[in-house]
């Protein structure tokens, strides 16, 4: 009886461990694209009529690509993550900055699916994921970070270059890849692992759709183009899965880290700061000294005051600059930041002062000139994200395959949800999440 009874547990572990995860993310894809027959994604509607689809899903503030990335895989929003910025805030004594130039460990703050599944003893994969650099969690890492192919682990780096699937081991030669054939290189990655050794969970980073959205707008010609190009990336990862004999035992899910709106005008805070005498600026226009400073988010502006001496003067002075100014939607205090996810001031590279603008417009970190609100042109993006609280910002949620019901129909989730149902369908429960397991599209 006790025999029988190891060889049942042995055969569903081993079942289990059979399973596989694969989340892929189209940067920007915002959720009304997908209801928009104009959209031209059938592999992408295919996984949804053969599975789940949500009406949208809420994205974490701010609606930025590395914070919400990384929601997505820690399942808690950035008060408890900590990762703001596409990047870490380094605080200066005169000036803030961000520094993209950081490890996973600098800037997560918050176990991950990739550290709990490699703790379990599961292989995990990441191709251009964000916020992994040097992690210690993926056996396959093709991070997205500055210098990604230096970063690339060793094994993987020397195998993509051996397929041809990379030029070289070289940064200077992945460098002069223009953006839509990178997403060719990150998908022909990501089919490679798939054929060569499996993971249990791997997450996939596909960019252009961002780039497109922020020069031509979403809803533009180009933005439907590219959302065709990401949507043949996916079906090459999905045939890649079915060819490798893993289909019955993989689940898919495809979704984005924020939406797009496109504006008109920008704002331009740190204009207002020089001219108040806040804000210094060199010859080259960068800003070498500020008591108040504004780091844009592109929806939003996050506002830090430096100088500790005037720093309760300054803040009388900037919410008197920007107080009614056009553009301006709100000027939110940090009493108010436990509410919208992020911690609170003074932690995580969390702001003194949260600008929000109005939609239609976008926030630059521009210091030079005299306008306050400058006329969207060529020059100038047309598609912004980093919006606060915005239905705009909501992304797509598709999952397919393994686990997942037919048919199963979803309103608005948000994204900390993944993660706990990523670890569900492993035979995982993700600890101390600010989400759930979306249950109702899990088979019994």
């Amino acid at each position: 009886m006790l025999r029988f009874v190891f060889v049942a547990l042995l055969l569903a572990g081993s079942s289990l461990a059979a399973n596989h995860a694969i989340l892929i993310t189209i940067d920007g894809f915002p959720a009304r694209m997908l209801q928009d027959k104009r959209t031209d994604v059938p592999r992408i509607r295919a996984l949804a009529a053969d599975g789940a689809i949500a009406e949208a899903m809420k994205v974490s503030n701010p609606s930025v690509t590395w914070p919400n990335h990384t929601t997505l895989v820690s399942g808690v929003r950035p008060r408890t993550h900590s990762v703001l910025f596409n990047g870490l805030l380094v605080r200066g004594a005169d000036l803030v900055k961000i520094d993209p130039n950081v490890t996973s460990a600098q800037l997560v703050k918050a176990p991950t699916v990739f550290d709990l599944l490699h703790q379990a003893g599961l292989k995990t994969a990441g191709v251009n994921w964000p916020c992994t650099r040097l992690s210690k969690s993926l056996d396959d890492d093709f991070p997205d970070s500055p210098d990604m192919i230096d970063f690339t682990t060793p094994r993987l780096r020397s195998d993509l270059v051996a397929a041809g699937i990379l030029p070289s081991e070289k940064q200077a030669d992945f460098a002069k890849i223009g953006e839509p054939f990178r997403d060719e290189i990150w998908t022909r990655t990501a089919c490679f692992i798939i054929r060569k050794r499996m993971p249990s969970f791997m997450t996939v980073h596909l960019l252009n759709t961002d780039s497109t959205h922020h020069k031509y707008g979403p809803e533009s010609m180009a933005s439907y183009t590219s959302l065709a190009l990401a949507d043949r990336f996916v079906g090459d990862i999905v045939d890649a899965v079915n060819a490798s004999g893993h289909k019955k035992d993989t689940t898919f899910i495809v979704t984005a880290d924020h939406g797009f709106a496109t504006a008109t005008n920008v704002i331009q805070p740190n204009v207002l700061f020089r001219q108040a005498g806040l804000l210094e600026v060199a010859a080259n226009g960068q800003v070498t000294k500020a008591r108040a400073q504004c780091i844009p988010e592109g929806g939003s502006g996050f506002i830090y005051f430096n100088d500790p001496a005037t720093r309760d003067d300054d803040r009388k002075k900037v919410i008197e600059l920007l107080n009614g100014k056009e553009g301006v939607s709100e000027l939110v205090s940090p009493e108010k930041f436990e509410a919208l996810g992020i911690p609170p001031a003074g932690q995580g590279g969390s702001p003194d002062l949260l600008l929000k603008p109005k939609i239609g417009y976008g926030v630059t970190g521009t210091a030079t000139g005299e306008n306050f609100v400058s006329p969207v042109t060529p020059a100038i993006s047309s598609g912004y994200h980093g919006y606060i609280d915005e239905p705009l910002m909501n992304a797509i949620f598709v999952a397919s395959g393994r686990g997942i019901k037919k048919g199963a129909r979803l309103g608005t989730i948000e994204n900390v949800d993944v993660a706990p149902t990523v670890m569900r369908l492993l035979g995982k429960e993700l600890p101390n999440g600010d989400g759930r397991p979306l249950a109702e599209i899990l088979e019994r």
